[in-house]
């Protein structure tokens, strides 16, 4: 996180050192003149300009391109570190609850058809029950007479 700040504080730098000089607005250039015209009326001598910063424009850039690398580097770290970070607080604040949203579904989900899977069984059972009972209470009646099987349902 450190090396991110000190990045983007480099690439910050390294852009004002490369910006034109600030031109003087028109309200300053109407003070300069109007302070030099009292001064050489007065006292016939021209005051010092006042202090206006440093003068980053008579400096030279270095044009090497080793230095032109690095500049590129830190404006790419700076973008690369932008977008990392976005991405992790996307994951963080939006995916993550989401996820989390979609497994409590899913384990709601299982229950319930857990418990679905349990009635069906008690209800095979049940019927099953039935179905051996039912079997059970048949009767086999062999007609004496006229030699015919019989079969009915009734109990013993």
């Amino acid at each position: 996180m450190a090396a991110a700040g000190a990045a983007l504080l480099r690439s910050v730098a390294t852009k004002m050192a490369r910006a034109p000089p600030r031109l003087p607005s028109a309200l300053e250039r109407h003070r300069r003149l109007s302070t030099s015209s009292r001064f050489s009326t007065s006292t016939g001598s021209t005051p010092q300009p006042a202090n206006q910063g440093p003068q980053t424009h008579n400096q030279e850039v270095p044009s090497s391109l080793w230095y032109r690398a690095i500049v590129a580097f830190n404006e790419a770290a700076s973008v690369v570190t932008f977008f990392l970070l976005g991405g992790i607080a996307f994951m963080h604040f939006s995916v993550s609850p989401a996820l989390d949203r979609m497994e409590a579904d899913l384990d709601a989900q299982r229950k319930s058809w857990a418990t679905i899977r349990e009635e069906i069984k008690k209800s095979h059972e049940r019927t099953r029950a039935i179905l051996v009972s039912n079997k059970e209470s048949q009767i086999e009646v062999t007609d004496v007479f006229e030699g015919k099987r019989i079969t009915g349902i009734g109990t013993k």
